[in-house]
């Protein structure tokens, strides 16, 4: 009896034993699943997140490179503008000095204008005195009064010859309505001594007009150059 006791105990405790074991590896078996599947999940996220950091490189490559590209056609294109600046205050430098020699070289011409006009203003005055002084000698003098006419002929022309060279010298130096005005003045009483001297070299004979003409001239003439001269010096 005891023998037979003792039988179904170990048979039990046998059985126990199976009955664990079994359900020990059906666990294991069950945590094994979990954890390979939890292992292959981690996988196929680390995959992803692999490739989708890869395609992020990729991307961030395609962008430097891009970015890289542009900077160098930036830094070329700032270069080029470089060049053409320095060409620009190259030429501007050029143009500047160019223009300031221009401009010296026009005041020298407006210098030199001014003082041959001075010089002009002289001999015109000078040449119609003598011109309106040969006149009046012609009328006292009929034996050398052709010779006292035909030089204040010439005379009288080189005076209004320089009296419109003035006329233009002052436009020229943009002088004021003044001068041309008393050069004006100057070379109408010139052109009325000229007639008269004309009409003396042609046979005429002087009337009291004429002779108060040419006083008239000879007094005039002088004062509107000398006023037109001013202005010219004024404007020096």
């Amino acid at each position: 009896m005891a023998n037979r006791s003792l039988n179904k105990k170990i048979t039990y405790i046998i059985v126990l034993l199976m009955v664990v074991i079994v359900l020990t590896n059906a666990l294991w078996f069950v945590s094994f699943s979990q954890i390979n599947n939890s292992y292959n999940t981690i996988k196929n996220k680390y995959n992803q997140s692999v490739t989708t950091y890869n395609k992020t490189i990729n991307n961030l490559t395609k962008i430097i490179t891009t970015y890289q590209k542009d900077l160098n056609t930036t830094i070329k294109l700032l270069n080029i503008s470089t060049k053409l600046l320095k060409i620009y205050n190259a030429t501007l430098t050029i143009e500047t000095a160019e223009y300031n020699l221009t401009k010296a070289k026009l005041n020298i011409a407006m210098a030199l204008l001014t003082l041959n006009s001075i010089d002009e203003f002289k001999i015109a005055n000078s040449s119609m005195q003598d011109a309106i002084n040969l006149t009046l000698s012609s009328t006292q003098n009929s034996s050398l009064k052709s010779y006292y006419l035909i030089a204040a002929s010439k005379d009288v022309n080189t005076s209004i010859l320089i009296l419109n060279q003035l006329e233009t010298n002052g436009k020229i130096l943009n002088l004021s309505r003044y001068y041309l005005n008393n050069i004006s003045n100057a070379l109408s009483l010139a052109n009325s001594v000229n007639s008269i001297i004309i009409k003396l070299i042609n046979g005429g004979s002087p009337s009291y007009t004429d002779i108060a003409t040419l006083t008239n001239a000879q007094t005039y003439f002088p004062i509107y150059l000398a006023y037109a001269e001013k202005i010219l010096l004024n404007n020096y």
